[in-house]
């Protein structure tokens, strides 16, 4: 039996047909050479040591098929290094990449009858890693829109102060003393934000108020 199938099989049925063809043979042949067994107790006990031979070849078979398959498992998902994935969108790029290399997997041939067993065995074993990235995922993403609602938050500030300052020079007296304490108001709240960018725009409504002041 051992010369005509390869293990592993592709399929049960494939070294179930083997074993067929191999135990008709031997009965055959059993029948053929043997004589005084007219109540086929030697026949008898040769077909149960093919059925054991059977099933043993068939528990190596899976035995076979598992060992390969997970030894094509760790050199395909060799690549996915899980602490690439901490980061934000981590989770969803490890699933893309996971479910490519599944994909990969399964195109290759000779794998045999525990290839799905051996799929779900594997993954099952990185579920702590797929975990992990999903937590850091989302604590990352959550992270981040929050310091975007902060910063939102500061510059609707400084919208609203600059706003009120402007107001406040519309409706100022033209002369340069009230122009100058609204330009200082504004620079006062710029320098309350912690910002230096916005100076800048202060010292041109600064200039605006001056000149503004001598017309």
């Amino acid at each position: 039996m051992s010369q005509r199938v390869k293990l592993p099989t592709e399929t049960q049925e494939e070294l179930y047909r083997v074993h067929e063809d191999c135990k008709k043979e031997a009965l055959q042949e059993f029948v053929a050479s043997s004589f005084k067994d007219d109540d086929q107790r030697y026949q008898n006990e040769l077909l149960s040591h093919i059925n054991d031979e059977y099933k043993k070849k068939c528990t190596d078979n899976r035995d076979l098929s598992m060992k390969h398959c997970t030894d094509l498992l760790n050199r395909i998902f060799g690549c996915l290094a899980p602490g690439c994935f901490i980061r934000k969108g981590g989770y969803q790029a490890y699933k893309a990449k996971q479910n490519a290399l599944i994909q990969e997997y399964r195109k290759l041939p000779g794998r045999g009858i525990e290839a799905e067993h051996a799929l779900e065995a594997f993954l099952g074993n990185n579920n702590y890693f797929e975990d992990l990235i999903l937590q850091a995922d989302t604590c990352l993403t959550e992270k981040e829109e929050k310091a975007e609602g902060e910063k939102q938050q500061t510059k609707d500030m400084i919208v609203r102060s600059f706003l009120q300052a402007v107001k406040q020079m519309s409706g100022a007296s033209k002369d340069d003393t009230s122009s100058r304490n609204v330009t200082i108001s504004i620079s006062n709240k710029c320098e309350n934000l912690h910002l230096k960018e916005p100076r800048g725009v202060c010292d041109m409504w600064g200039k605006q108020g001056t000149s503004h002041a001598y017309r």
